[in-house]
C-alpha cells in the first residue's frame, strides 16, 4: 500500500466498508440518537473525515423522506441506522423482515384452511410489468386547513382497511389473458390491469381511470417520471390490457381469524399490518402477488375517495390511508369495530393540522389524541406524547432531529429501496 493511500484511510472514513449498516423504526432511531447524546457524543463537523468522529458522536443526514444517522463509539465502532421517519412502513429492511414473518403467517393460515393449498397456486404469481398498476397509498391535506385551530372537525377510520379490502374474490394470474388497448372487465374475466397506464379495474367495483375526474386526483397517481412505475398518461387505444378471472379462492376467513386474534396475538396484528406489503417489495423478486396488492390497495383508496366526496371536497381536511378528517359535526361512522366497518372516532372536536398524519385533537379543553409524522421531538427535547403536550401551540414546536440535508448529485450511500 502506498504511503498516499494509508494517509486517506487514516484521515477519511470509508462507511460503505467500515461501517456496520442497519435500518430500524422511527422509535429505535431517535432512542440511539438521544443515547449519544446523553454520552457526551457532539455533532460531527462533517461525515467523511476521521478526527471529526470521537467516541458517540453522530451526525444526522437526511435524503428525501429518509433520516441517515452516523455514529460512532469505541465499542460498536461505526455505524449507520436509518429509519423513514414519516412512515414505518417504508423503511424497506424492517418492512423486508417483518413482512417476510406476516407473510409466512398468512400463507401457514391459508395453507391450513384449504389443504396445502399455497397461496402461489391459488393466486399465480405475477411479473414486474404489474408494478406499475399497484396504486399509491391515499394521502391528503388541504393547504387551507394547515396550521390554523379548527374550532369543529370530526374523524372516522375504516377498521383494518387493507385487510378489509382483501375478502372477497381476487386475481388469478396463472390464468389471464392478454389484450390490446383499454378493454373493460366481464363476468369471466373480472379484473383488468392497464399496465401501460397503470390503471386497473375490477367489475362493478372501481375503475381507476374515473379517479382522474376527482379533485383528490393529485393524491391518488405516481407523478414523478423519474420513478419507473409512475402514471403514465396516454391514449385508451395505446394501452395493453391483462384481464384476469376470479381465483378459487380467497383470503376472507384468514383475514377473519388474525383480525379476530389481534388483540391478544401481536403475530395476529402483525399479519394484518405487514403482509400485504410484502407482496409487491420494490425488489419485486419473491412472493410476486403484487395483482392482488393491487386490487387491496385500489379497492381502499377507492372506498375511501367515495367517502371523501360524500363528505365534501371543501370540508375534507386531512386523509392518511385509512384515516380521514373532515369540518363539521356530521358522523358517517358507527361506534362499533369490526372487519370492513367505518369508525367514527370523533366527533365535533377542536383540531390543529400541521402537516401529514401530524395533528393534536382536543375536547373541553383536554388533548384527546395526537399525532407526530415525521417530527421525532419538542424543542426542549421531549418526546412528543399527549402527557407532554400543554396546548395547540406545541405544534409549531416540533421538529425532526437536527441535521443536513444532501442535494441532488451529492455522495450518498442509497439505503433506500432500489
Amino acid at each position: 500500500m502506498n504511503r498516499k493511500i494509508f494517509l486517506n484511510k487514516m484521515s477519511y472514513i470509508y462507511w460503505q466498508k467500515e461501517a456496520i449498516y442497519k435500518t430500524v423504526d422511527n422509535k429505535t432511531w431517535m432512542s440511539i440518537l438521544k443515547m449519544c447524546k446523553r454520552n457526551g457524543g457532539k455533532r460531527a463537523e462533517s461525515k467523511t473525515k476521521r478526527s471529526d468522529f470521537n467516541d458517540n458522536d453522530y451526525l444526522v443526514v437526511k435524503k428525501g423522506s429518509y433520516d441517515y444517522l452516523y455514529t460512532y463509539n469505541q465499542i460498536d465502532g461505526y455505524r449507520v441506522y436509518t429509519t423513514n421517519p414519516m412512515d414505518d412502513n417504508k423503511n424497506y429492511r424492517l418492512k423486508a423482515d417483518k413482512g417476510k414473518t406476516a407473510f409466512n403467517l398468512l400463507e401457514s393460515k391459508f395453507k391450513e384452511l384449504n389443504d396445502g393449498m399455497t397461496l402461489r397456486k391459488a393466486f399465480g404469481y405475477s411479473e414486474e410489468e404489474i408494478k406499475r398498476c399497484i396504486p399509491k397509498s391515499f394521502y391528503y391535506t388541504n393547504p387551507k386547513y394547515l396550521n390554523i385551530p379548527l374550532p369543529s372537525v370530526s374523524a372516522c377510520d375504516w377498521c383494518s382497511h387493507y385487510p378489509s379490502n382483501g375478502c372477497d374474490r381476487l386475481p388469478n394470474w396463472d390464468l389471464a389473458i392478454r389484450r390490446q388497448g383499454t378493454v373493460k372487465p366481464t363476468k369471466e374475466y373480472p379484473f383488468a390491469f392497464y399496465i401501460k397506464s397503470g390503471h386497473s379495474a375490477e367489475l362493478n367495483v372501481y375503475d381507476t381511470h374515473s379517479w382522474l375526474d376527482s379533485k383528490f386526483f393529485k393524491a391518488l397517481f405516481r407523478w414523478d417520471e423519474k420513478t419507473s412505475d409512475a402514471f403514465n398518461d396516454i391514449p385508451l387505444e395505446d394501452d395493453e390490457t391483462i384481464l384476469c378471472p376470479s381465483a378459487q379462492y380467497t383470503l376472507t376467513e384468514c383475514w377473519k381469524y388474525f383480525y379476530s386474534k389481534r388483540k391478544e396475538d401481536s403475530n395476529a396484528k402483525l399479519v394484518m399490518n405487514a403482509s400485504i406489503g410484502f407482496m409487491h417489495l420494490k425488489k419485486y423478486r419473491e412472493r410476486r402477488l403484487g395483482h392482488v396488492a393491487s386490487v387491496i390497495i385500489a379497492r381502499a383508496n377507492d372506498k375511501m375517495l367515495k367517502l371523501a366526496e360524500k363528505i365534501g371536497f371543501n370540508k375534507v381536511c386531512h386523509i392518511v390511508i385509512d384515516g380521514i378528517i373532515y369540518l363539521g359535526e356530521e358522523e358517517y361512522g358507527s361506534n362499533e369495530k369490526k372487519l370492513n366497518n367505518l369508525y367514527q372516532e370523533h366527533t365535533d372536536v377542536e383540531c390543529i393540522i400541521r402537516g401529514s398524519n401530524a395533528y393534536i385533537m382536543k375536547k373541553n379543553g383536554k388533548i384527546i389524541d395526537l399525532k407526530h409524522g415525521a417530527y421525532d421531538m419538542d424543542s426542549r427535547g421531549k418526546e412528543i406524547t399527549i402527557e407532554n403536550c400543554k396546548g395547540f401551540d406545541d405544534i409549531f414546536e416540533w421538529h425532526r432531529a437536527e441535521g443536513i440535508v444532501l442535494e441532488e448529485g451529492d455522495y450518498y450511500e442509497n439505503l433506500q429501496e432500489e
